[in-house]
């Protein structure tokens, strides 16, 4: 017992555990042991060894203990994981003693120690290793990441390429959700490169506006360090961007160069806390690298730009001094002012006095809205301070100055630069630049502008000159067209118009006008004008300008050139309405006189305020001086041409005499020729049947159809007729109503006549009617109206007269038509009547020449066959008068046929007819001539009379030929001349008129009733052809008539 005790005592004192195992239960653990697990020496008696094992660790201890006990080799030594009784681990080493004898059994004995605090130690180290590792890799890494972003920000020169690729390189060293870059100028931020926003151009439009000021940018520009933020939201200094309301963690680190901030690289998170001092330290450095980067560009842009801007000077000398057309040079100013300073738009104004006006623009979308605009320099403040000090003038935002006043729509306009044009230390004019972003101009562009702006007042200057020599060349070259113009033509509206047009654009006004002076009324009116508007003139002359009234009224009061240089202030201006009309601002009037006559004035007038230069004056006095010659030859020229046209007037009534017999339209005439010399607003034209007077037409009454047909007795009656008629010489009545009381009763009274005139329509010393001219006014005519009129009336009467001859012609061809008629319906009603008889003598005598009725002696058939062939040749007559008759038939079925053929059996047919005439026939008929196509019956009838005709005429001895020739491509020519007696040229046109006989003698000796040649001509013209005759009218010469008939289609 001393033994175990000792034997405890021992182990007990050892600071390592001691444990003896038998059959896998605790027998025995010192006090060492039991503070590893927990438990109290008692407690862990009697324990399963693998109770205090970690699960984990149950089979590697298992196998060591039972291999043990088995006698295998085991590790002396092994670590496992031993159960706390509060459910922790620790970390044990085993040393396994061996098997031993305890209480006379042989058990496993063996120690155990706690290495907890060692492994954590060397876990802890380990990971700190670890960690030191990724963190000397991550910081490799970010070095070489700063490096490459190094040389991929120096590889370029262009700035937005170097933001943007700063950008790009960040996102590989830093996590970022946004980022951006903001660069300050002259104290004034601007966003120049964003990513990740949803809405970027919003962001880069609002983020300078709103951070100018911000705090958290002055401790960077003043500490020159990074600033983290790891929630935005709870950080006062933080200033909400529309667009940006995302951001929750931040971090902002200057872009420092020589000390100084030119702006920030600022990188964003939606995860509050995100950010870490490292990542400010790495944004720095990217801070650094862009801004190295930056300047570079910068300082190579402005480089650039001031080569640029060097050549550009150079090239604006050149350019300019290529042109003195000062619009050239004024766009050349422009063009090369580009790449001196940027801009998006650029106005060039021009002094005038002390108006600017804009002569020239650029860049703006409707550059004409913007040309021509004037300002007066007492109302613009910053061309006062330019002017006053000769020297450039910059607004980093100009809408923020009250003094800005843009061209129209410029409320884009921030930055803002203007500079004077110089010239000989005067102030000949202003350059203004614009562009959206603001603070973009220094005081390095403004001298560079002005430096440019010198050699472009040398330019200007130069062209101006030029200009004003042109002008005054244009001047006289223009006085002298003017003088040539009014000595060469006396056409007033022309001259006037040429004038108007030439002052208006010499002066450079933009409308012109020439007043005429109404001696009766006292007022002037606009007669002639150039770009007025016509409600402006119409307005005008409406209105009444008066003496002494407006400009002209008051330069036609004065006999003096006035101005206005403003309507719209001008004191006690009548017309400011009308001004407004066509945007009138300034006016320039001058009288015109002829001697001390007024005659009226010229006026120009432009739509912006501001004095008309003395040359203005001085020119359109000389031109008040042409219209005066003008109108004074006008009046000349006038007066001679109303004496023309009077005589052109009774000319042309004389010429419609011979044009016309109708008698309304000799009237239409007649009238209407006369309103041109005698003006009316209604007439009458009376004839004289008997002791009466009758209205057969007039013009101008509402009631014209009432009046025609009236009629007014000569004998008696209260009417001015009688007077005219029986003093057969015009009558005058300066108000008719009043002294007759006819005028006053309808249907004339509606007619509202006052003064009246008549003249008499005299034929020879024959009276024929009358001509009564009406006018509203009374006292209207004069003795020279009743002269014009009376010569009128002469024509008229002439004309009626030939009229009702015309009619009582007319009346008898009608009556000569229906008589030829009758005789032609005679004709053909006889011609039936004959045939029937003419076939049944025909027959007996065909009948007793055959013997059939007995024989006949010679001088029985000699004389029946007379009979025969006389009976013959009147059924062809007949035969000829029943075809006129029946124009259907030449319109029957048409064949082709060989029209050779038909000629030669035609003549064939009459061989003995010829024969017995001594006629001799002749063919001459082509083989290439066509068929024709046609009644092929009707074309024989045709061929026959042609050839019968000839026999007839020609003597005994003739000879009667027939040709066929080809004629064109689609006809054919059939002729057939004769050796007659021929026909009398002046007769040839009417030998084809039915029953025509050239003379009785030729019908008495040949025979024949004048309708074979009728019905040849019907018969060709109902064919397509034509037919005509030739013949010099000599006996034994004869004639030919040729047919021409259409060829059949192939």
């Amino acid at each position: 017992m001393r033994v175990h005790t000792k034997y405890r005592t021992l182990v007990d004192n050892i600071q390592d555990g001691v444990f003896i195992i038998q059959d896998a239960k605790m027998q025995f653990v010192n006090e060492a042991f039991a503070r590893m697990v927990g438990y109290p020496v008692e407690e862990v008696i009697g324990m399963d060894f693998l109770e205090l094992v970690a699960p984990e660790d149950h089979e590697m201890v298992a196998d060591c203990y039972y291999h043990r006990q088995a006698g295998k080799d085991v590790p002396r030594e092994y670590k496992f994981r031993m159960l706390h009784k509060d459910g922790k681990t620790r970390t044990i080493v085993n040393m396994n003693v061996g098997l031993v004898t305890y209480q006379d059994r042989v058990v496993s004995m063996g120690t155990v120690k706690d290495i907890t605090a060692r492994v954590r130690a060397e876990e802890e180290i380990k990971i700190e290793n670890a960690r030191l590792f990724q963190a000397e890799q991550v910081a490799r890494e970010r070095a070489d990441t700063l490096r490459e972003v190094s040389r991929a920000v120096s590889s370029t020169l262009k700035l937005d390429e170097v933001l943007s690729l700063v950008l790009r390189q960040a996102k590989r060293v830093l996590t970022y959700d946004t980022a951006s870059i903001l660069l300050c100028n002259d104290d004034q931020p601007s966003m120049v490169a964003v990513t990740g926003y949803e809405d970027e151009e919003l962001v880069k439009a609002e983020v300078p506006l709103r951070l100018g000021a911000s705090p958290i940018l002055q401790a960077m520009a003043r500490d020159h360090r990074p600033v983290v933020i790891a929630d935005v939201r709870e950080d006062e200094r933080w200033i909400w961007v529309p667009g940006a309301e995302d951001i929750r963690a931040w971090i902002g680190a200057p872009l420092l160069v020589r000390d100084e901030m030119i702006g920030a690289l600022m990188i964003d998170s939606t995860q509050p806390g995100f950010y870490t001092a490292a990542d400010a330290t790495i944004t720095q450095a990217l801070a650094h690298q862009a801004a190295i980067a930056i300047e570079n560009a910068r300082l190579y842009a402005e480089a650039q730009q001031r080569a640029r801007q060097l050549e550009a000077l150079i090239e604006v000398g050149r350019a300019i001094g290529s042109t003195l057309d000062l619009d050239e040079v004024l766009q050349l100013i422009l063009e090369r002012l580009e790449p001196v300073v940027p801009y998006d738009t650029v106005s060039l104004w021009l002094r005038e006095g002390e108006v600017l006006r804009v002569q020239a623009v650029r860049g703006f979308e409707r550059p004409g809205a913007h040309l021509g605009l004037t300002v007066t320099l007492q109302n613009d403040g910053l061309s006062q301070e330019m002017m006053s000090t000769r020297r450039p003038l910059i607004l980093a935002d100009a809408q923020r100055n009250e003094r800005f006043r843009g061209l129209g729509g410029t409320e884009w306009v921030h930055s803002w630069l203007g500079v004077p044009l110089l010239s000989k230390g005067e102030v000949i004019g202003l350059v203004t630049i614009d562009k959206r972003e603001p603070g973009l101009y220094t005081a390095e562009m403004a001298e560079l502008v002005l430096a440019f702006g010198q050699q472009a007042a040398m330019a200007i200057e130069n062209a101006r000159l030029l200009e004003a020599e042109r002008r005054r060349a244009e001047e006289i070259k223009t006085l002298a067209e003017v003088g040539r113009a009014v000595s060469s033509t006396l056409d007033l509206d022309q001259v006037l118009k040429a004038i108007a047009t030439h002052a208006t654009t010499l002066s450079h006004s933009d409308e012109g006008g020439i007043f005429e002076l109404d001696q009766a009324e006292g007022v002037l009116r606009i007669t002639a004008s150039y770009n007025a508007s016509q409600d402006f003139v119409r307005a005008v002359n409406e209105a009444g300008v008066r003496i002494g009234e407006g400009a002209i009224g008051r330069a036609a009061a004065t006999r003096k050139p006035v101005q206005i240089v403003n309507t719209e202030t001008e004191p006690g201006y009548r017309f400011p309405k009308i001004a407004a009309m066509d945007g009138i601002c300034s006016i320039l009037a001058v009288p015109m006189l002829r001697g001390e006559e007024l005659l009226g004035g010229i006026v120009l007038w432009r739509r912006q305020p501001g004095l008309f230069t003395s040359r203005d004056v001085a020119l359109l006095t000389a031109l008040a001086d042409n219209v005066a010659i003008a109108l004074e030859n006008a009046r000349l020229y006038q007066a001679e041409r109303r004496r023309r046209q009077e005589a052109e007037t009774l000319r042309q009534a004389a010429l419609v005499l011979t044009t016309t017999l109708d008698r309304n339209q000799v009237l239409e005439h007649i009238l209407t020729q006369l309103q041109w010399v005698v003006p009316y607003d209604t007439t009458s034209v009376q004839l004289l049947r008997n002791d009466r007077l009758e209205i057969i037409g007039g013009a101008g009454f509402p009631n014209l159809a009432e009046l025609v047909g009236i009629t007014f007795d000569l004998t008696s009656g209260d009417n001015p007729n009688r007077q005219v008629i029986s003093s057969r010489a015009p009558h005058i009545l300066e108000d008719a109503p009043t002294v007759y009381k006819e005028f006053r009763r309808e249907p004339h009274a509606q007619a509202n006549i006052r003064s009246w005139l008549g003249v008499p329509m005299l034929v020879g010393d024959r009276i024929v009617g009358m001509i009564a001219l009406d006018k509203h006014e009374p006292g209207f005519y004069t003795e020279e109206h009743a002269r014009l009129a009376q010569a009128f009336a002469a024509q008229a009467a002439v004309a009626i007269e030939n009229s009702r001859l015309y009619e009582e012609i007319m009346i008898a061809n009608t009556e000569l038509a229906a008589a030829l008629r009758l005789r032609e319906e005679m004709v053909q009603n006889v011609s039936h009547e004959l045939r029937t008889p003419l076939a049944l003598i025909r027959g007996y005598a065909e009948l007793m020449l055959s013997d059939s009725m007995g024989h006949m002696t010679p001088e029985q058939e000699r004389a029946l066959q007379i009979m025969m062939r006389r009976s013959q040749e009147l059924g062809g007559m007949v035969d000829d008068l029943l075809m006129l008759k029946t124009p259907e038939a030449r319109s029957s079925k048409r064949e082709t046929f060989d029209l050779s053929k038909l000629i030669s059996e035609t003549m064939e047919g009459l061989e003995l007819k010829a024969k017995e005439a001594g006629i001799t026939f002749k063919q001459d008929l082509s083989a290439e001539t066509p068929p024709v196509k046609g009644n092929m019956e009707h074309i024989r009838r045709v061929v026959s009379n042609l050839l019968g005709n000839a026999i007839k005429f020609s003597p005994d001895g003739g000879v009667v030929t027939a040709k066929l020739r080809p004629y064109s491509k689609e006809e054919v020519l059939l002729s057939v001349s004769d050796t007659g007696i021929g026909i009398p040229p002046d007769k040839l046109d009417k030998i084809f008129d039915r029953f025509y006989q050239v003379d009785g003698s030729t019908t008495r000796r040949f025979g024949g009733a004048g309708i074979g040649l009728a019905l040849v001509e019907e018969i060709v013209a109902g064919h397509g052809g034509r037919v005509w005759a030739e013949s010099a009218g000599i006996p034994g010469k004869g004639a030919t008539f040729f047919v021409t008939l259409p060829a059949a289609e192939k």
